[in-house]
């Protein structure tokens, strides 16, 4: 939770597997309506929907950043 937004963010590693229920409790998330994310080393930023690379950051600033552009 942020004062500017509430939302799911899973990190993942640089080599770490996504399971599957992970992309789908993201996906439901996501299909409610509800902010959901994949953030994965080196700073990529994920929509889960559709796995489309939403922006790269370097530090938790630069994600919200990413996360608050997305949604406009």
């Amino acid at each position: 939770m942020h004062k500017h937004w509430t939302g799911f963010i899973e990190f993942k590693g640089e080599g770490t597997a996504v399971r599957p229920v992970q992309v789908v409790v993201l996906r439901n998330l996501r299909k409610r309506g509800k902010v959901a994310y994949l953030a994965r080393e080196p700073g990529i930023l994920y929509d889960p929907l559709d796995y489309r690379e939403v922006g790269n950051f370097s530090c938790g600033a630069e994600l919200l950043d990413l996360i608050l552009q997305d949604l406009r």
